[in-house]
């Protein structure tokens, strides 16, 4: 699999403000790359698991990230395709296909 294409995140268009705190911008030239990190995607799965936020809003926030071609994961690991918060938010994204429900944040976060 090739690695991911930089570009705009499609959640990146307009603010990085409507994601919540903590994500960074890597601006390289011509490009702003957003990188996603696995403790932001944490802070998610503990905020859904303790009621903060409503499976839906996770649904929501995870489908603004993935599928992953125009972001950028922090922890690929070398030159391979391999993020676990890749595959964290592909699983969020199909919440409503899968039935998820908060108490499953703590599958998630032991992975």
């Amino acid at each position: 699999m090739n690695p991911t294409p930089r570009g705009r995140c499609r959640a990146h268009r307009g603010s990085l403000a409507a994601l919540g705190a903590g994500y960074r911008q890597a601006v390289r030239p011509g490009l702003d790359t957003m990188i996603i990190t696995r403790e932001q995607v944490r802070s998610k799965l503990r905020d859904w698991r303790d009621g903060k936020i409503s499976t839906e809003e996770i649904f929501e926030w995870a489908g603004s990230l993935y599928p992953n071609t125009e972001c950028e994961y922090e922890d690929r690991e070398g030159k391979e395709s391999n993020s676990v918060t890749n595959e964290v938010l592909a699983a969020l994204d199909m919440v409503n296909i899968n039935l998820n429900i908060p108490e499953d944040a703590e599958i998630l976060l032991e992975f």
